[in-house]
């Protein structure tokens, strides 16, 4: 059950609406809030809504996200953080134009790096799946329960002890977004 999961998360930077529905958590995000640092665009941004706890050593952490529409560069997904300069986030990105990607960027020491796989635009769920042992992050994700395909490791020796872990979801642009946080689970 959602509910007995999430008791021990927090917000770091609460979005502009939560709510339970019968789906889950619908979050609707406030416009011009993400999580970056630097690279590519100049900016540093660490505004984004991060659904949280603290974990030490090695987990797994599973999250399923839903939405009826997407927006332009609004994103959901799973994020480890250990400050604001040093984190990993997987998440769904709409580029516009029915352009839809999933992208995952990794922070370390205050500079983003950022890959990408293209996906159909007509998704209207998907699974993360991040698996930390000791400095390396294995993110997966799956467009159905059960199908879960690698997409990056990373290994990020600037996360100690202990991390934040959780859902995150901002909207970069003008535009509001909202997204159903189905469930998450840490093991």
């Amino acid at each position: 059950m959602l509910l007995e999961e999430i008791r021990n998360f927090d917000w770091i930077n609460e979005p502009k609406n939560v709510e339970f529905i019968e789906k889950g958590l619908l979050i609707t995000t406030k416009p011009h809030t993400d999580f970056w640092q630097n690279s590519l665009f100049g900016i540093s941004k660490e505004d984004g809504h991060f659904f949280a706890c603290n974990k030490n050593d090695n987990f797994v952490v599973d999250a399923k996200w839903s939405f009826e529409k997407t927006v332009d560069s609004a994103q959901c997904g799973v994020m480890i953080r250990y400050d604001s300069k040093n984190w990993i986030k997987a998440g769904l990105l709409p580029m516009g134009a029915g352009i839809v990607q999933l992208g995952v960027v990794v922070a370390n020491n205050g500079y983003c790096d950022w890959s990408t796989v293209s996906l159909s635009d007509d998704i209207k769920t998907i699974n993360f799946r991040v698996k930390r042992r000791e400095s390396n992050f294995v993110v997966y994700y799956a467009l159905d329960d059960e199908k879960y395909a690698q997409i990056r490791v990373v290994n990020h020796s600037e996360i100690k002890q202990p991390v934040e872990v959780g859902a995150y979801a901002c909207s970069p642009k003008d535009e509001s977004f909202d997204c159903v946080l189905e469930e998450i689970k840490l093991s």
